[in-house]
């Protein structure tokens, strides 16, 4: 028997997930040596993983792949996404080829339910965060003095994400004060001159001069001293699949601001006493790159969040009023999320999915004589 994960190591959210998930069930006594690693975008590695594949392995795939047809074993797919209403293209792999879907939250459950996929055939799975990485105990170790309190907003520089109206809500919250600073860590991987010339342009037709944009591909230590060196975090996007920028700053200790809904309530849940929930309404999906990503048939690919300015807004100067006691909560909080959703406590869902619906099939006997 094989466990097999397919996919590929990078630093884009598909790629965290895959890397921290694999080495996670690496960490597993008696389950390294089964495992087999396999980079989806190299053609030669995945046509020798599927010439050797046989019908007692678990092939665990962390993208959708039409060679997955080549494939002998149990085929578990993980389906991540952020709208409502699915391509028909999509259910109809996960329908055809897939024995059992894993989705990282009780709503992507919900969702494929509706879009046609049977319940029975899902499991939820949720991703994790690196514990040992992204947590609060650098915080109160850096030197704060002096310096303006700090909200940070970080994740790609698309409609999703709802930066226009951080930015709004910003503006009406604080204006110009010297007090008040927002950061934005805002990159995207495509078209990255086009997006920043775009979003500075936004900034600078607010008129007002407290807005930081942060620019470039930053190593792990750098953004995680950004997280420790900010006072609190919002982004109420308007759906996630999972959310793991939200995930990475709570774990830090940061009190966060969004919206209560998708792939990010999963986690959010946690954090109650802690977050700053976005006053929002559901709108039909119009974004031109959201209909890129999920083309569907008919032009319509569901619903998202539309959050409140003036909740969001709200919701900043609450915080930035009340600071230390919603700290104190974050500080607490992030020592739950960090048990909970550690990328080891994945592993384990993971594993004892897999053995629920029996499909370890280990050969291993110990003999006591």
């Amino acid at each position: 028997m094989k466990i097999r994960f397919i996919g590929q190591r990078n630093h884009l959210g598909p790629g965290t997930h895959f890397a921290n998930f694999v080495d996670a069930f690496r960490k597993l006594y008696f389950f390294d040596a089964l495992i087999e690693e396999v980079d989806a975008f190299k053609v030669a590695e995945l046509t020798d993983a599927a010439r050797s594949s046989t019908e007692s392995d678990v092939n665990i795939w962390f993208c959708i792949d039409t060679r997955i047809r080549h494939f002998k074993g149990v085929h578990v797919v993980w389906a991540i996404f952020e709208v409502e209403k699915l391509p028909a293209r999509f259910v109809g792999f996960l329908r055809d080829h897939a024995d059992l879907v894993w989705v990282p939250s009780a709503w992507g459950r919900d969702v494929l339910d509706v879009n046609g996929i049977g319940r029975a055939l899902i499991d939820v799975v949720p991703e994790g965060i690196a514990a040992g990485t992204f947590h609060p105990y650098l915080r109160s170790a850096l030197n704060r003095c002096g310096q303006p309190f700090r909200f940070l907003i970080l994740g790609k520089y698309e409609e999703r994400k709802a930066y226009p109206q951080v930015l709004e809500a910003f503006k009406q919250a604080f204006g110009n004060s010297d007090a008040v600073e927002l950061v934005l860590k805002a990159d995207y991987f495509l078209d990255f001159e086009k997006k920043k010339q775009a979003l500075e342009q936004r900034i600078a037709a607010l008129g007002i001069r407290n807005i930081k944009p942060l620019w470039g591909n930053w190593a792990t230590e750098h953004v995680v001293a950004l997280y420790n060196c900010c006072d609190a975090f919002v982004l109420p996007s308007r759906a996630e699949g999972w959310g793991l920028p939200l995930m990475e700053a709570a774990a830090t200790g940061m009190p966060v601001i969004s919206t209560f809904y998708s792939g990010q309530s999963e986690f959010l849940a946690l954090l109650e006493s802690s977050l700053l929930k976005v006053d929002f309404t559901l709108e039909a999906i119009d974004d031109p790159e959201m209909h890129r990503a999920w083309p569907s048939e008919d032009g319509d690919i569901g619903r998202w969040a539309k959050p409140s300015v003036a909740s969001l807004a709200r919701c900043m100067s609450e915080v930035h009023g009340n600071y230390p006691g919603y700290l104190a909560h974050a500080r607490t909080n992030s020592i739950a999320l960090r048990e909970r959703f550690s990328w080891d406590a994945a592993a384990d869902r993971a594993l004892g999915a897999l053995e629920r619906r029996n499909l370890l099939k280990l050969d291993y006997v110990v003999k006591f004589d």
